[in-house]
C-alpha cells in the first residue's frame, strides 16, 4: 500500500487510483453507481467526484495504517458505519465487491503484490 499511496505519488496518480477502483466497482456492480449522484459520478473528472474518491483511499489509509492498534481501528470501523448506515439503498453486497475491486485493482499498481496480505 505504501508504494502506491504515501510513496511520494501525485495527487494526480491517487486519482487516478481512485478513478480506477470505482469504475471497476461500477463494472462488477452497475447499480452501485447510483449511490453516488450526490459526488457527481456521471463525471468522474469533476472536483466532487475526485474529492469523494481522496476521502474513501483516505479512509482505507487510515485502517490500513492502524491494523496494529485494534482500539483506533475499531473506532474508526464504527465511524464509517455509522456514516454508511445513512446511505439509502447501500448494501452489504457492495462492501464484499468493493473487496473483489482491491483485489483486481491493487495488483496491478504494486510490485510483488501479495494477495494474502490483503
Amino acid at each position: 500500500w505504501n508504494q502506491i499511496y504515501n510513496a511520494g505519488i501525485s495527487a494526480g496518480s491517487r486519482l487516478t487510483m481512485g478513478n480506477k477502483i470505482f469504475s471497476t466497482l461500477f463494472k462488477l456492480k452497475p447499480e452501485s453507481e447510483a449511490l453516488f449522484s450526490n459526488v457527481n459520478v456521471a463525471n468522474m473528472s469533476s472536483g466532487a467526484f475526485h474529492a469523494h474518491a481522496v476521502r474513501v483511499l483516505s479512509g482505507l489509509d487510515m485502517g490500513i495504517s492502524y491494523l496494529n492498534d485494534a482500539a483506533t481501528l475499531t473506532s474508526l470501523i464504527s465511524h464509517l458505519a455509522t456514516q454508511h448506515v445513512a446511505r439509502t439503498g447501500l448494501k452489504a453486497v457492495y462492501f464484499g465487491a468493493m473487496g473483489k475491486v482491491l483485489m483486481t485493482v491493487l495488483p496491478a499498481l504494486i510490485d510483488n503484490f501479495n494477495p494474502d496480505a490483503w
